[in-house]
């Protein structure tokens, strides 16, 4: 059977399959506040809550796969207290959120990025090799040259999950004297995984067999692949 690159499996997923979900516990800050979402998603509806300063709002709204339009309101009354616009992205959301201040009628808007929580890990399982789980890192960086200095960083991002979760993100960076340019990331992939003597394997979502993606071995600290595309040195975030 042909090795598949981890980098190559994106070519390989329907566009429908790279919709993640979204249910889970995000936690971020708000005017030097923490806050907290909890989402629980059913199809494209979307209901939840939303925590601050010890208090508890619904949320409810809807999910396309990347945007999350929202409400958050009283829970008892209904009442609408803002509206909420977020972007998905490796396990981030760029969150939105417009309030109208009660007592000037003004419209206040207010950004924020909330991380999910990981769950609790489930007990090991013995054909998936313990040392490969974690958030792994694989970075590219390039400069200009020139009188006009500028940088590219791409930054790989594979998570493997003790689970049997595994997804690649990749993300670029880059900036100039005068000028950036940073997104939280696009997914490559998403699946199953498990390991076989030094080989890691993986079943995307939605196929039904498991494929190679790439040979791996530890060089303490780093996780080194080989694959059709050459050799990857990851490191551990």
């Amino acid at each position: 059977m042909r090795a598949l690159s981890i980098i190559c499996l994106l070519a390989c997923i329907p566009s429908t399959l790279l919709a993640s979900e979204l249910d889970g516990r995000y936690q971020g800050t708000l005017d030097e506040r923490p806050v907290e979402l909890i989402l629980r998603s059913q199809g494209a509806q979307v209901e939840g809550e939303y925590l601050e300063n010890q208090r508890r709002f619904r949320v409810s709204g809807s999910f396309d796969g990347q945007a999350l339009q929202a409400q958050i309101s009283e829970p008892a009354s209904g009442l609408v207290l803002a509206n909420m616009n977020a972007n998905y992205a490796n396990d981030m959301l760029a969150t939105s959120l417009a309030a109208r201040d009660p007592s000037s009628g003004e419209t206040l808007l207010r950004e924020a990025m909330f991380q999910r929580v990981a769950p609790p890990p489930p007990p090991p399982d013995p054909n998936q090799d313990p040392a490969l789980v974690g958030t792994w890192v694989y970075e590219q960086m390039t400069n200009s040259e020139g009188l006009e200095f500028a940088s590219l960083t791409t930054v790989t991002t594979l998570r493997i999950r003790s689970d049997g979760s595994i997804e690649q993100w990749r993300r670029s960076v880059a900036g100039g004297s005068e000028w950036s340019y940073d997104r939280p990331g696009e997914l490559q992939y998403s699946g199953r995984w498990r390991s076989d003597k030094g080989l890691l394997l993986v079943q995307l979502k939605g196929a039904p067999e498991v494929q190679p993606a790439a040979r791996y071995r530890f060089d303490t600290p780093y996780l080194v692949t080989e694959s059709n595309t050459g050799q990857m040195i990851w490191q551990r975030r």
